[in-house]
């Protein structure tokens, strides 16, 4: 039989002294939880409403591992919370002692955030901090102060079938929005599902029913669906559809109901399209649209769509020619009846601004359209860092075919031999994100330049990472526009070294100006590897290959990106960074202006 740690009946002890806290069950084992569990009654200093009343009992589920592992907060299904508030997960009945509702007590935010400090302490205390929270969450719910203005919108917590599922993708920006001001309120919208993950429904374009459209600017890889569209329908709504205080409708009664209530006629617009329309069966889908603010208390500034798969015929169904209007009628009376219950899809907006927050380019950086000049490892690498920080315009130039000895350094797979490495790199670009418009060219920059010499002058920056002078001398002679900047990577032998030089226009100067800045570092490289030994590629091979591990690589050409940044905010024509590692493999940075 399991026994608690000393640890766990101590932080059980320390919540004696809690005001308004009274033990109900002290801690007992739950085998099929794993957890320890532990039954509670709260009251608070607040008027009692119908959804709080002035004393509430809650189930505490507490890890062996305490005061690490999980802890979580549930109301009892008995003489607990019923509805679902916000910062709380969807609070239904599941069977047990305790709903399905835990409540978030560790965001920063909210009212009720700074009447007791935030940091969660991970010692014996720890239960007694999660219940005084817990606390002050109740009082917040009970005075409608659990989203406070200024907080982050936070949507309702929506339950999936299966966190693989169909994934409804759109791209909502502000700018969108003002188009949705003179749109109409319902209509038809096409998606496609793209080969290379049918578990995204991805939407291309709404009609509404005034024959008015409107469509999303996705990047290459999406942009160029023609096959395989499918219809759905939308309804757009003018605020987030919920049943207060913040749980979503999860039978198609309570969607119906809702909407009556709110005035929005979802079910004769289903009616209409699927028993009139005659299209119950051929459309799957409905998105169900609503403006959101990114902070409570804002303006709305871009539409949200939620999705949902919508029911499809019963093929037992008596008395009725099947596909007359009667059986549409019969159809639609038993598989939207009020106790059929709503499959929700996970929906996200891939807009740029939303799905880089994580960590994006300096603003200039990402808006500029790049070319680079070599698909090798500095160049793949450098290509896929920019992608990942939001650069989206991109061209990548190389001739050269892609080989299994290249992936030891390289960021593509087998899945690239006997292809072209500049086609491949802008394939794997495109399917970062799907923003992106990374397209390729098959020829060297030479061949390039002979059939369009005006090519380069229309990029903002030009990436050359070829370490070839002969490249340097033909960027000196094409980049002839008014605001270019030229930014060039070249590595040391065996990785212990990196050059990147970069130039404002005017570039007549580039190629001398590099040589002149990098002639002391020319001269240290010969004196440090007088003879250097470049390995050859299997027997049989007369072509020595330039050594140079992966990591050493990524280490030294992830640093480049920052001084190419700090540089575009300096007021510098040009500038050398060099960047070298020690034997201890630490990196040191010198700049020559």
């Amino acid at each position: 039989m399991e026994e608690p740690s000393e640890i766990i009946v101590q932080g059980r002890r320390f919540c004696d002294s809690i005001d308004s806290y009274t033990l109900l069950e002290d801690l007992t084992w739950s085998a099929s939880e794993k957890k320890w569990v532990l039954k509670f009654a709260l009251s608070g200093n607040f008027p009692p409403t119908d959804k709080v009343p002035a004393e509430t009992v809650w189930y505490a589920l507490i890890s062996k591992n305490y005061p690490y592992g999980s802890l979580n907060i549930y109301p009892a299904a008995k003489g607990g919370i019923e509805s679902t508030f916000p910062h709380m997960n969807l609070n239904r009945d599941t069977g047990k002692s305790w709903r399905s509702g835990d409540i978030c007590i560790k965001t920063q935010y909210g009212a009720w955030k700074s009447s007791y400090f935030n940091k969660e302490p991970f010692d014996a205390y720890r239960l007694q901090w999660c219940i005084k929270r817990s606390l002050l969450w109740i009082k917040a719910a009970a005075e409608g102060t659990l989203q406070a203005e200024g907080d982050p919108f936070e949507f309702p917590h929506i339950p999936l079938e299966s966190k693989i599922i169909t994934r409804w993708i759109f791209a909502e920006s502000p700018e969108m929005f003002q188009n949705w001001q003179t749109s109409g309120h319902t209509g038809i919208l096409e998606f496609y599902k793209p080969a290379i993950n049918t578990n995204l429904a991805v939407v291309l374009n709404y009609s509404d029913d005034n024959g008015s459209n409107l469509r999303y600017e996705w990047g290459s890889l999406l942009a160029n669906a023609k096959d395989n569209r499918e219809p759905a329908f939308w309804f757009r709504v003018p605020e987030i559809p919920v049943i207060e205080p913040w749980q979503i409708p999860l039978t198609w009664g309570e969607l119906f109901t809702l909407f009556e209530r709110k005035g929005w006629p979802l079910r004769s617009f289903l009616v209409d399209k699927l028993v009139s329309g005659k299209l119950l069966d051929k459309t799957k889908y409905l998105s169900i649209g609503f403006p959101v603010a990114p902070f409570f208390g804002q303006q709305p500034e871009r539409m949200h769509w939620y999705a949902l798969r919508l029911p499809g015929s019963q093929k037992s169904l008596t008395g009725y020619r099947v596909n007359t209007g009667e059986w549409r009628k019969a159809q639609f009376s038993r598989i939207y009846a009020g106790h059929q219950s709503i499959k929700w899809l996970n929906s996200e907006n891939w807009i740029k601004d939303q799905i880089t927050a994580r960590g994006s380019a300096d603003e200039q950086l990402a808006d500029f359209k790049i070319c680079v000049i070599g698909a090798g490892a500095v160049g793949s690498y450098l290509t896929e860092l920019l992608v990942r920080m939001g650069c989206s315009r991109l061209i990548i130039v190389d001739d050269d075919g892609a080989s299994a000895g290249n992936f030891s350094r390289h960021t593509l797979d087998m899945k690239s031999v006997a292809r072209y490495k500049s086609d491949e790199v802008a394939m794997k670009a495109n399917q970062i994100f799907p923003f992106i418009k990374a397209q390729s060219s098959i020829y060297t920059i030479e061949k390039v330049l002979d059939k369009e010499p005006e090519f380069l002058n229309q990029f903002d920056l030009v990436l050359d990472c070829t370490a070839e002078d002969g490249v340097l001398r033909l960027l000196s002679e094409h980049c002839t526009g008014e605001k270019q900047i030229v930014f060039s990577v070249s590595l040391g032998i065996e990785a212990q070294s990196l050059l990147a030089f970069m130039k404002r226009s005017p570039l007549q100067n580039l190629f001398s100006e590099f040589k002149d800045k990098t002639k002391n570092w020319s001269l240290d490289q010969k004196q440090k590897f007088p003879n250097p030994q470049f390995p050859l590629e299997g027997i049989g091979c007369w072509h020595p290959v330039f050594p140079a591990r992966i990591d050493d690589i990524q280490s030294l050409a992830a640093c480049t990106i920052r001084q190419l940044e700090m540089f575009l905010k300096s007021n510098d024509q040009s500038k050398l960074v060099i960047m070298e590692r020690d034997d201890n493999y630490n990196i040191s940075i010198e700049s020559v202006i």
